[in-house]
C-alpha cells in the first residue's frame, strides 16, 4: 500500500511540474545558449558514429574537464530534433523531473536512517512536499529554460544517483559483494557528475556529510573500520597534498582568469558572502521580481564596508559557523541544512574565478533550505498541534503559482527581456538584450520608434554596472542595418572603453560578430575604425591568454580578407600561436593561410602540429580535408614537373 502511494505522489508531482513548465518549452535559446550550443558548430554530426560523437563532446570551452557527458547531449539533440529548442527544453525538464524522483527516494531513505535530523510521521508526504516544491521553486527554474544549464542538472542527476546508492547501501548492510557494487558505482556516478560539470566533485563532501548526520559511522563492518582505521589519516594527507598541489599548479590559470574580471580573489570572496545570503533571500521569497538569468547588477565587495551589508554577511556566516560548533547536538537539523547548502556552493561560490551570481548554483544546495522548512512544520505541528498536511498542500500550491507566473514570460523572448529589465535595470545584460530585439523589430518594420528603443536600451547598456561595452557594438549593429554614417562619435567611447576596462570575454564574442559583419558586408564601420577597435583591444593588458590569441585571429581574419593583408595576417597568427602553441585550433588556422597561398609545406608542418596536439578530435575533419588537398596539390606539381 506505501509503494502505491508513493507512486501516487511521484506521478502527482512529475504531472504538476511538466503543466508548470509547459509554456517554458517553445521559448528561445537564451543567453550563453548561442556560445556553447548554436554557434558551436562542431555539435552538428553530419553522421552518428564513435569519432564524430567524441569530436562534439569536447567541442565546448566551458571548464577544465570540458563537459564531454553534457556537450554530448546537446550534440544528440541535434543529431535528432536539429535546432529546435523545445526537444531541447523537453529534455532538459525530463532531467529535472527525473532529478526529482532522485530527491524524493533519498529523502524518503534519509527518513529511514536512526540518527537523521528530520522525524516525520509521514514518510511519504513529507518526501512528497520536499520534492515538489524543490521542483516547483522560482530558484530552479533556469535549470530547465537555459538549456545550457543541463550541464548543472545532469552533474546533479549524477551526484543523486550516487547519494542514492550509498543511503541505500548504508541501510541494507554491507558485506564484500555490496560494498563493491555501492563503491563502483559512487566511483561511476562521481565520475559521470564530474564530466557532465565540474561541481560533481562535491558528491563526495556530502557522502561524509549524510554520514555525519544520519548514520553517525556506526554499523558499519568490522573489516570496513579496519580499513578506515589504517587508511584514514595517509588518506586525508594524501588528499590534502593533492588539492594543495592542483591549487599551486593552477595559480597561474587563477591569476588569468581574475585578470578579466572586475573584481580580485579577495573581492569576490567578500561578495560570495553576500550573494549566499541574497540566494536564501530568494528561497524564502518566491514572489521576488529578482528571479532572472541576468544578475550582473549585484554590487562588487570593494572591502568590509563597502557595502556594509558586506561585513554584516561575514559576521553572520562566522555567528553561524559557531553556532553549529557548539549547537551541533542540540540543533542538529539547523547544523546539518547549514553545511548542506555551504558544501553545495563550496565549489562556485568561493575562490574560482567566476562570474558573482547565478540561480542555478542552488540546485541542489536548496534541497537543504525545504529540509529546514519541513524541520519548522513538523516542529509547529508538535508544539502547537496544527494541520501539517493542510499547511505544506498550502505552501505547494502557493510556490506553483508564482513559479508558473514566473515561467510564462520565458514563452516569448521579448516579454522576457522586459521583465528581465523590469527586474534588474542595472543590469548591462538584460538591457542590452531588449535593445537587440528591438533593433530585429526595426530591421523587420523600418519602425523609427524601434530604432528609438534600440538605441535608448543600448546607450542604458553602456551605463549599467560594471558594463563591458556590449551596447556601444550594439549601436554599431543599428547603425549599420539603418544605414547611417558610422562616426568617431560612436567609435570613440567604445576605443576608450577597449582601452581602460577589463577585456572579457563577451568582448571577444562582440568583436567577433561585428567582424563577420564586415566581411558579408551587412556593417557599414570603416576600415580605418575596424583597425583602431583592434589595436586598442590588443594593446590592453587585461586578457587571459586564450582571448588574446583569439582577438589576434580575429584581426587576421579581418586583414586578411578586408585589408588583403596577406603578411600582417600571417604575422598576426604567428603572434597568437605564441599565446596559445598547444592549442589545435590556431595551428589549424595558420596551416590553412599557407595552404589557400600554396605553401604546401609549411600548410603540412602546421596541420600535423595541429593533428598532434587535436587529442579530442575536435578538428579531425577539417584537418584530413586539409591534408587532402595538400596531396592533390602536391601530385598535381609533381605531374607538372615531371
Amino acid at each position: 500500500m506505501k509503494k502505491h502511494i508513493a507512486l501516487f505522489y511521484l506521478i502527482v508531482a512529475s504531472l504538476l511540474t511538466y503543466i508548470c513548465y509547459l509554456p517554458s518549452l517553445d521559448g528561445s535559446f537564451l543567453f550563453d545558449d548561442f556560445v556553447n550550443i548554436v554557434q558551436n558548430k562542431s555539435l552538428k554530426m553530419e553522421t552518428f558514429n564513435a569519432e564524430n560523437l567524441v569530436s562534439a563532446a569536447y567541442s565546448g570551452d566551458s571548464g577544465p574537464l570540458k563537459r564531454p557527458i553534457s556537450y554530448a547531449s546537446f550534440a544528440i539533440n541535434i543529431l535528432f530534433t536539429e535546432y529546435d529548442t523545445y526537444p531541447f527544453k523537453l529534455v532538459n525538464l525530463i532531467i529535472h523531473i527525473l532529478n526529482g524522483l532522485l530527491v524524493f527516494y533519498l529523502v524518503q531513505a534519509l527518513f529511514k536512517t536512526p540518527y537523521f535530523p528530520v522525524k516525520t510521521k509521514s514518510q511519504n508526504f513529507s518526501a512528497f512536499f520536499i520534492t515538489t516544491i524543490w521542483l516547483l521553486h522560482p530558484i530552479n527554474i533556469t535549470n530547465v529554460v537555459y538549456i545550457v544549464q543541463r550541464m548543472n542538472s545532469l552533474s546533479s542527476f549524477f551526484v543523486l544517483v550516487g547519494l542514492n546508492i550509498y543511503v541505500y547501501a548504508r541501510l541494507h548492510g554491507f558485506n564484500r559483494t555490496k560494498l563493491y557494487l555501492a563503491l563502483s558505482g559512487i566511483l561511476i556516478s562521481t565520475l559521470l557528475a564530474l564530466f557532465s560539470k565540474e561541481n560533481g566533485i562535491i558528491v563526495i563532501a556530502l557522502i561524509i556529510l549524510i554520514e555525519r548526520f544520519a548514520f553517525r559511522f556506526e554499523h558499519a563492518p568490522q573489516f570496513l573500520s579496519r580499513l578506515a582505521d589504517k587508511l584514514l589519516t595517509p588518506l586525508s594527507l594524501l588528499i590534502v597534498i593533492v588539492m594543495m598541489s592542483l591549487l599551486a599548479s593552477q595559480l597561474d590559470w587563477l591569476n588569468n582568469n581574475y585578470a578579466y574580471r572586475d573584481f580580485s580573489l579577495t573581492e569576490r570572496l567578500l561578495s560570495e558572502a553576500r550573494a549566499l545570503f541574497y540566494y536564501i533571500y530568494l528561497f524564502i521569497n518566491p514572489a521576488s521580481t529578482d528571479f532572472s538569468i541576468y544578475h550582473d547588477d549585484f554590487v562588487i565587495s570593494r572591502s568590509l564596508l563597502t557595502p556594509i551589508t558586506t561585513l554584516l554577511s561575514v559576521t553572520a556566516l562566522f555567528a553561524i559557523a559557531i553556532y553549529c560548533q557548539r549547537q551541533e547536538n542540540r540543533s542538529s537539523l539547523f547544523s546539518f541544512l547549514v553545511l548542506w547548502f555551504l558544501t553545495c556552493h563550496i565549489i562556485e561560490s568561493t575562490f574560482l574565478p567566476l562570474e558573482l551570481i547565478f540561480e542555478h548554483r542552488n540546485y541542489l544546495a536548496s534541497i537543504g533550505l525545504i529540509l529546514g522548512v519541513l524541520g519548522l512544520f513538523e516542529w509547529l505541528n508538535e508544539r502547537y498541534k496544527l494541520k501539517p498536511y493542510l499547511l505544506l498542500t498550502s505552501v505547494i500550491i502557493v510556490i506553483a503559482s508564482f513559479s508558473y507566473i514566473r515561467i510564462l514570460p520565458y514563452q516569448d523572448k521579448f516579454s522576457l527581456a522586459i521583465t528581465d529589465v523590469d527586474a534588474h535595470p542595472n543590469s548591462e545584460r538584460a538591457n542590452y538584450e531588449l535593445g537587440r530585439i528591438y533593433m530585429r523589430f526595426f530591421e523587420l518594420e523600418r519602425d523609427q520608434l524601434m530604432f528609438e528603443q534600440a538605441q535608448y536600451y543600448f546607450d542604458r547598456s553602456t551605463q549599467s554596472y560594471e558594463a563591458s561595452g556590449s551596447g556601444y557594438f550594439g549601436n554599431l549593429f543599428l547603425f549599420s542595418i539603418a544605414g547611417k554614417t558610422i562616426t568617431s562619435s560612436e567609435i570613440d567611447p567604445l576605443l576608450e572603453r577597449l582601452e581602460n576596462k577589463t577585456i572579457r570575454a563577451s568582448t571577444y564574442n562582440f568583436l567577433q560578430g561585428l567582424t563577420l559583419c564586415v566581411l558579408q558586408k551587412k556593417c557599414t564601420v570603416p576600415s580605418e575604425y575596424m583597425d583602431a577597435i583592434y589595436r586598442t583591444a590588443l594593446k590592453n593588458s587585461n586578457s587571459i591568454p586564450k582571448n588574446k590569441a583569439k582577438l589576434h585571429t580575429l584581426y587576421a581574419d579581418f586583414l586578411l580578407n578586408i585589408e588583403k593583408n596577406l603578411i600582417e595576417s600571417e604575422q598576426q597568427l604567428l603572434k597568437a600561436l605564441k599565446f596559445a602553441p598547444q592549442d589545435p585550433f590556431f595551428t589549424l588556422k595558420l596551416a590553412v593561410l599557407y595552404l589557400s597561398n600554396d605553401r604546401l609545406e609549411e600548410a603540412a608542418e602546421y596541420l600535423n602540429r595541429s593533428k598532434k596536439a587535436d587529442v579530442h578530435l575536435q578538428y579531425q575533419k577539417e584537418i584530413e580535408e586539409a591534408m587532402s588537398v595538400i596531396s592533390k596539390k602536391t601530385a598535381m606539381e609533381e605531374v607538372s614537373n615531371g
